[in-house]
């Protein structure tokens, strides 16, 4: 670290002498904290210092320097001075480097700072400043002079004239209305490190730096990064410093995904991680709740952040955005005494195999309350996923391989789409599902509802656990005839769908555990499981469920709590499986007014849809269900349906 030393020889004026110093640890020195002039060449450089044939007591930078190292010996007594134009060696690039990742602690361990704001016009009385004084000062908008401000403990602000006008504790309240920074930092009662990743990056979201680059390299410190400088990267910078932000010790702080844009150019599909601090400008008051450990696996990888997670999902919400929602386990708080506060995500929108990636990035939904000293309250229809492996995108390619748009990933990554259709137009009957199980969840979609393909080559397969009820009319609350099965289709993809339903009565209760094991790529391991199960049986494409109408009033007492809500809510629910989930057998437990016999069979069309699937024809199993008037007798496995 090298320092400025002010010496004072006896028959000559003052003047400053440099040296490289190995300074002692307890070795006290002051440090400036300023903007450059704008002619960058009236600053004072460490070339012009070192060779004193050069007149340099002409420029801004000099006198600047000077005044610096006089303020140090005459106010705090210090004899040594750090000032960043001439203490850095700029034509080395090592120095350099050293010097950016060491800025932060250089700061933090200076005796003092001293603020000089060349634009701060000076006053008779010594007026005390104001927000309406100080705000315009070029100083509180520049990128590297945040650390300046937060580092070091004790800060002296200047005038033009060299006046003290104030220090970071006796203005803390006109600073932090000016930087949102809180008081309780500028106080220095509480951390850097207290404070959520989100809220230390709304910090500089109004702030600037002349290189694109330095807007990541001027928050190292206060993010305790360390990280080698690429001048030309431009906004691979900020890349970076978030990737490494997500790679520290313990369980990473979710809230760096709490960034939005502006209402005017949000975008409706978007890589997870930001492109600027300015979009966390309205992150100044989230907390991270970091003492929850689900997120404690979180490799983050070239393109994608990989981890495993429950995602949260509301069925019933008509607005898509709405329907998958990544918990960031923060809140935003609007006092630090507030009883409650709204818990907040980020919307999220499947592209491909277990990927995601923000949808509309205007929005920051709440999930729920967090009350104090409670656990979390969701909000209505709001409930958890099964846990599962997900990668949050961080790039997007030029050019997608099945759709023109550049800023469409999920048509863009869709090679086909296959989708199972319960609606009968010829039916007499409504049949509506209460519960169905995806397999494999990672290629489900849960907003358009089908499973989709991003291979050509893919020997794809899927399947639905499906629990359901057949009404005669339209009535929701009338009597109902349940019925379960398990329809799905093998080889899709390839131009040759094969597709099968079975009685959830047949079946092993395993069978869902089993096939949720299975990779979307394993077709010839799903079938040899499915034949397994069902003894050989290829392709069947009807069966008869042995049911019975069952009294909507009776469900309740009759059925797990869980499995009770679950018919109560209705609708089309996908993969919503909570803690307490029932047994697979719990609809056999439903007592029947009267028995019957349903048959359910399957049907293989195709249809053009270009909302689901631009490179293909949509692959469509229509499922058929009829009341029979006589039970049938089938033969299966010896046995009377």
């Amino acid at each position: 670290m090298r320092l400025l030393k002010l010496s004072n020889t006896p028959g000559t004026t003052l003047r400053i002498s440099s040296e490289e110093l190995k300074v002692d640890k307890s070795e006290p020195y002051a440090i400036l904290s300023h903007t450059w002039e704008t002619d960058k060449t009236d600053e004072l450089t460490l070339q012009e210092l070192l060779n004193p044939s050069l007149n340099t007591s002409t420029k801004c930078g000099y006198r600047k320097t000077l005044k610096a190292c006089e303020q140090a010996l005459s106010r705090d007594n210090l004899k040594f001075t750090w000032v960043d134009t001439c203490c850095i060696d700029k034509e080395s690039s090592a120095k350099l480097s050293e010097a950016i990742r060491s800025m932060y602690k250089w700061y933090k361990n200076a005796q003092v700072c001293y603020v000089y704001l060349s634009d701060l016009a000076p006053t008779n009385n010594n007026e005390k400043l104001t927000v309406a004084t100080l705000y315009k000062c070029r100083w509180f908008s520049r990128g590297w002079t945040l650390q300046e401000l937060i580092a070091p403990k004790n800060v002296v602000f200047f005038d033009q004239e060299w006046n003290e006008r104030g220090t970071k504790n006796e203005l803390s309240a006109v600073i932090s209305e000016i930087t949102k920074i809180p008081e309780t930092l500028l106080n220095n009662t509480k951390p850097v490190s207290e404070y959520s990743v989100a809220c230390r990056m709304s910090w500089a979201s109004k702030r600037k730096t002349a290189r694109p680059e330095d807007m990541a390299y001027c928050l190292l410190g206060i993010f305790g990064i360390n990280m080698s400088e690429r001048y030309g990267e431009g906004e691979e910078a900020f890349f970076r410093l978030q990737r490494k932000i997500l790679k520290k010790p313990n369980a990473p702080d979710m809230s760096l995904f709490a960034w939005k844009d502006d209402a005017d150019s949000w975008r409706r599909f978007a890589p997870v991680l930001a492109t600027s601090p300015a979009q966390f400008r309205d992150s100044g008051n989230i907390v991270s709740k970091l003492e929850d450990s689900e997120y404690s696996r979180v490799n983050v990888g070239t393109r994608g952040i990989h981890l495993f997670v429950s995602l949260l999902h509301r069925p019933q919400e008509k607005e898509e955005e709405y329907k998958c929602i990544l918990d960031l386990f923060s809140t935003q708080e609007e006092a630090e005494d507030a009883e409650e506060s709204p818990s907040i995500g980020i919307c999220l929108r499947k592209t491909s195999g277990g990927k995601y990636v923000r949808f509309n990035t205007g929005l920051i939904p709440d999930i729920g309350v967090v009350r104090r000293g409670q656990e979390s309250v969701w909000s209505k229809d709001t409930r958890r996923m099964l846990v599962e492996r997900i990668d949050l995108e961080m790039l997007f390619p030029s050019k997608f391989p099945f759709h023109d748009d550049p800023n469409d990933p999920v048509l863009g990554n869709r090679c086909s789409v296959l989708k199972i259709n319960f609606c009968d137009p010829a039916s007499p009957y409504r049949f509506s599902v209460a519960h169905a199980g995806a397999v494999p969840r990672s290629h489900w979609d849960i907003h358009h509802q089908v499973f989709f393909c991003s291979k050509s080559a893919s020997r794809s397969w899927c399947g639905l656990f499906v629990h359901g009820r057949l009404y005669l009319d339209d009535s929701p609350s009338g009597n109902f005839i349940p019925v379960n099965f398990h329809v799905g289709s093998l080889w899709w993809n390839l131009g040759r769908p094969e597709a099968y339903i079975f009685s959830l009565h047949d079946m092993d209760s395993s069978l869902e555990t089993r096939l949720e094991k299975n990779e979307f790529e394993s077709c010839r391991i799903a079938e040899s499981i499915l034949w397994g199960v069902y003894h050989g049986w290829k392709g069947r494409k009807s069966a008869f469920v042995q049911t019975g109408w069952v009294d909507q009033a009776s469900v309740e007492s009759a059925m797990p709590k869980t499995a009770a809500k679950l018919w109560e809510r209705g609708g089309y629910v996908i993969g919503t499986e909570e803690t307490d989930m029932p047994t697979v057998d719990w609809y056999k437990k439903l007592p029947y007014t009267e028995e019957v016999v349903v048959k359910i069979s399957v049907e293989i069309n195709s249809e053009k849809d270009n909302t689901l699937c631009m490179a293909n024809p949509v692959t469509r199993v229509d499922v058929r269900i009829k009341i029979m008037d006589q039970p049938p007798t089938c033969r299966k496995h010896g046995s009377k349906l």
